[in-house]
């Protein structure tokens, strides 16, 4: 639902630039006939219905997605993309200092409070959506005793003004006392708002607001609507009319306004809104120049043309800049690979990790006293860039794109102590002559509010997102680190992992809901899958032995289908089954070959 809500959040901020601008047009065409006016709503409605919108250079939107779901979800550095300098200048330091998600978070704070947003806007909608219900419902009970008049008119007594009801079907109520005099006006001024379908457009506008309530120039877009609505069909009914016909709608339109007690949430009234300024049109009504009907037609043709559309992404920097010094017809086409590069038992691959891994440890060398044991690092790459140049020593230009991350570690048989690091994506340009790398930029974003944007403007359009994605990468990556330390220091990974789940399984004494122990030891958990493959290890062959029953074999289970991924592919899940040897049982008997790997 929150995906839902954010769409339809960006949709109404897009929504919002262009109900400025038809009230910009409202302003400067206060002369033009009220069917322009409406057409101008249609538009606004247009923008808040398509679920997608073309892409134009024309548009005049600053932003196509204010606020992204996928960023919004999954990104390290949230923020705005409002199009608006000021905006997105003084919003995402806040953003960022508020929501940002701490490491190794499940997810991201931003997107929790996303998720109560989305509540309260279904709680809204279906508030508004009811009031509409209740309100229909009302009308319908107070014209029940209504009778045929003629055609598709009905008297009702327990009315006090004239109104329209139906979509499908619609019919003319008019109350039991209606003046004769002034039934002509009534009646032209109802058929025109059925000639015009206003019947239609009127509950599709209350649809509209009942979805974008918290917009508050929605509210606004929905209340002029009403009223040029009314005005659009004034000037329809009046067109041809005598200036002493005029004063006499007007005189019915008063009296039907005075009378009316009924609050209407859809249907059509005759003295609905706006009677003063209703009458005072009327009174003074002139046919618009033909000039300013063109103007104006051609002004809205401009602003669907330019609203309608999404701008252009930002996309500078998503090639990569060479300088050549052959001729363009010497240089070969950029190669962009569009699936990360993870298979390192490929020798090139192997070589651009070990190379990438070098540039990463020297980059962040301290040349101040050592206060760890151990510096690691790890590149997930996410794509490469390459330029060969036709010389005699086949050069060429490589560029890795990817997350870098550098660790520094204390090691003690208790365990590996996180010292500090840093995890950011990274650019890294080689010069490969011959099979060796040679480092020739290393690239990183600006921090804070320039994040974003600098990985947008450096990464190729197709790795950007994955560019803004830490947490899609981090966990394997402390893995490959941890990896590195054990390997470094030979720590008993066995006794360290057992230590981790007596902590675990200490308490809460008093509840058996193994989610309620990991609650509680959040930090020894996540240590748990930071061993990644020692901890599948130490698990599995206690499994093997059998008995697993109590809690430490549920912990057990529950790490090992996160570790593994399988929540949705077994028959039996981890934190329904009835004990964690069960678990085990099942995976072993539907997946062995993810079993046996860790059992050698």
């Amino acid at each position: 639902m929150e995906i839902i809500f954010l769409k339809l959040l960006n949709r109404s901020i897009a929504a919002g630039w262009l109900i400025l601008a038809v009230l910009a047009l409202r302003s400067l065409f206060r002369k033009a006939p009220g069917w322009f006016f409406c057409a101008l709503w249609g538009i606004v409605a247009l923008r808040l219905l398509c679920p997608f919108s073309p892409v134009s250079p024309l548009s005049l939107l600053p932003s196509g997605e204010t606020l992204s779901p996928y960023t919004i979800q999954f990104s390290t550095e949230p923020e705005i993309q409002s199009g608006v300098p000021v905006l997105d200048h003084t919003l995402n330091p806040i953003i960022l200092d508020t929501f940002a998600p701490s490491p190794g978070a499940s997810v991201n704070p931003l997107y929790v409070w996303t998720f109560f947003a989305a509540v309260l806007w279904g709680i809204g909608a279906f508030c508004l959506l009811a009031r509409g219900l209740v309100a229909l419902i009302r009308i319908r009970s107070r014209i029940r005793e209504s009778v045929p008049f003629r055609d598709n008119l009905r008297l009702c007594d327990s009315i006090n003004a004239p109104f329209i009801l139906g979509i499908l079907r619609p019919r003319i109520y008019l109350p039991a006392d209606t003046d004769q005099a002034h039934l002509p006006y009534i009646l032209a001024h109802e058929q025109g708002h059925l000639k015009r379908l206003d019947h239609w457009w009127k509950p599709l506008a209350y649809l509209l607001l009942s979805v974008y309530w918290f917009h508050p120039l929605i509210w606004a877009a929905y209340y002029l609507f009403c009223r040029d609505l009314e005005l659009a069909c004034d000037e329809k009914v009046i067109r041809d009319l005598s200036l002493e016909e005029k004063k006499a709608y007007s005189h019915a339109l008063v009296s039907c306004s005075l009378q009316q007690r009924l609050v209407l949430t859809c249907p059509l009234a005759f003295g609905e809104i706006s009677v003063k300024k209703r009458v005072n049109r009327i009174l003074h009504y002139q046919k618009p120049a033909f000039w300013l009907l063109v103007v104006a037609a051609a002004a809205g043709i401009i602003t669907a043309v330019c609203f309608l559309t999404n701008p252009p992404e930002n996309i500078a920097g998503s090639q990569p800049h060479h300088e050549d010094p052959l001729d363009a017809s010497d240089a070969q086409t950029p190669h962009k690979t569009t699936e990360p590069l993870t298979d390192d038992t490929d020798p090139a691959v192997a070589s651009l990790l070990q190379a990438a891994n070098t540039a990463i440890l020297e980059r962040n060398a301290s040349s101040g006293p050592e206060t760890y044991d151990l510096a690691c690092s790890d590149f997930a790459i996410l794509g490469t860039e390459s330029q060969s140049l036709a010389s005699e020593n086949s050069e060429q230009t490589f560029t890795a794109y990817g997350w870098a991350l550098y660790q520094t570690y204390g090691i003690s048989e208790t365990g590996i102590e996180d010292v500090g690091g840093s995890h950011i994506p990274v650019a890294l340009t080689f010069e490969v002559k011959e099979d060796a790398y040679s480092l020739k930029d290393y690239w990183e974003p600006r921090e804070g509010i320039y994040f974003a944007e600098d990985i947008r403007n450096r990464f190729p359009e197709f790795l950007a997102a994955d560019g803004m994605d830490s947490q899609k990468f981090i966990l394997p990556q402390i893995q490959s680190c941890y990896r590195q330390a054990v390997e470094y220091s030979g720590l008993d990974t066995d006794a360290v992992i057992r230590r981790l789940l007596n902590t675990i399984c200490s308490d809460p004494a008093v509840s058996s809901a193994p989610r309620d122990y990991i609650q509680a030891h959040g930090l020894e958990y996540r240590e748990l899958t930071y061993y990644g493959s020692y901890t599948l290890q130490y698990c599995f062959r206690r499994f093997q032995k059998g008995g697993e029953t109590g809690l430490e074999g549920w912990i057990m289970a529950l790490v090992c289908e996160d570790l593994l991924g399988t929540r949705e592919t077994l028959p039996a899940n981890a934190d329904t089954v009835q004990t964690g040897q069960l678990w085990y049982d099942t995976l072993y008997a539907h997946a062995s070959n993810q079993v046996e790997p860790y059992l050698q």
